[in-house]
């Protein structure tokens, strides 16, 4: 016998999408999506037979969740999940203390769905097997401590039984948390704590990236990117985890995303490296796709105004993409004479000087040019 589990984390419904404020039909998609994910999930769990669906963290993009269409609309979501139990775990964004203890009611109403807000272990019982779930809840947005220590003193007697850690927050090699505070994490702690496989949330980006025989502690990284933030490779949509529990345990990483977020540089040097951005650009099969590109580089004057003009026209055609956002800020012209004329009088110390590196004409004299105009630039 073995018990499927659907492990999912950071939905974020709620999330108020204030990038795209100038775009607000782009806007009102990204918000609804976080909602049509959670049935996308749902459904996907129902397709691989899952018996436990596992939401390590915030479900909700904020603690104040109990208002509005979000009661009935992650309700219609979450009642269509056909296995034993749903398991949400308090995040960091949603979490729960005394203060909001009863805006998890609710949610705690909706049939076979219990919110692991207590800081002790949950018996169920799945078919012929036995599972304890041990959690981490949060409740606060941060703290220096996280909410694991108590499983390393409670007795485990029930060898037959799997034990499940869940838990929300940085875990130490695995994101970053330069201040600690974020419920910090580290490998020994999972392993003093004794269970047969951690199901985390807080990072974004899935971990492990790819299929793989268990490890001790799994993040399913967002069920749909939100942002331009540059991720690992392979994780530009969003993920989650189907974990078997068995004899042999495994985990099985399946895209559940619909948007993918891009975030590039690309270095404009020459016409030629003009037209592979265009033909990047103008490739079929983006209509999902949102990009940010940060272009730099120094062309000459012809090819700079030929980039300029392109650039211009992508704010108005996205070229199939959903949504380009351009930044060329440190695109540059070529420093030549015809521009220094432009800019600087003749005799004057710019002048002068850019005139005597640009009549050198080798590679460091061409740089220190470039470094010379964009300081005497500057200066003026």
């Amino acid at each position: 016998m073995s018990v499927r589990i659907f492990h999912t984390a950071d939905i974020h419904i709620g999330k108020k999408f204030s990038t795209f404020d100038v775009v607000p039909d782009l806007k009102s998609e990204l918000v609804e999506r976080r909602f049509e994910v959670l049935g996308d999930m749902v459904d996907m769990a129902n397709e691989h037979s899952c018996q436990l669906f596992v939401i390590a963290g915030d479900l909700f993009d904020t603690h104040t969740f109990n208002k509005g269409e979000h009661v009935e609309k992650v309700r219609s979501k979450l009642i269509g999940f056909e296995g034993d139990h749903i398991l949400i775990l308090p995040g960091n964004h949603d979490y729960c203390s005394e203060k909001n203890m009863n805006s998890w009611e609710w949610v705690e109403d909706i049939d076979r769905v219990s919110v692991l807000k207590e800081t002790r272990p949950y018996e169920l019982s799945i078919g012929d097997e036995k599972v304890i779930i041990y959690p981490g809840p949060c409740n606060s947005k941060i703290s220096k401590d996280n909410k694991i220590d108590w499983i390393k003193d409670v007795e485990k007697d029930d060898p037959e039984a799997f034990k499940v850690g869940v838990a929300h927050g940085h875990l130490e090699g695995c994101s970053y948390d330069s201040q600690g505070s974020y419920y910090p994490m580290s490998k020994d702690d999972l392993e003093q704590c004794g269970m047969d496989v951690w199901l985390l949330g807080h990072v974004h980006v899935q971990i492990p990236e790819q299929d793989t025989s268990l490890q001790d502690h799994l993040y399913p990284g967002t069920p749909e990117q939100e942002g331009f933030k540059r991720t690992a490779e392979g994780s530009e949509k969003g993920k989650a985890w189907i974990i078997e529990l068995g004899e042999r345990m495994s985990a099985e990483s399946i895209d559940t995303g619909k948007y993918t977020f891009i975030h590039e540089e690309r270095t404009l040097n020459s016409s030629e490296d003009l037209d592979e951005l265009k033909k990047y650009l103008e490739s079929d099969g983006n209509e999902h796709t949102l990009a940010k590109l940060e272009i730099k580089g120094r062309l000459e004057q012809d090819d700079h105004r030929d980039a300029l003009e392109y650039i211009n026209s992508l704010r108005h055609d996205h070229k199939g993409f959903r949504y380009i956002i351009v930044e060329d800020d440190d695109l540059d012209q070529r420093i030549d004479m015809e521009l220094v004329k432009e800019n600087f009088s003749e005799g004057s110390f710019p002048y002068t000087m850019l005139e005597s590196l640009i009549e050198e004409e080798d590679e460091i004299s061409k740089k220190a040019a470039e470094l010379g105009y964009d300081i005497f630039q500057e200066v003026d």
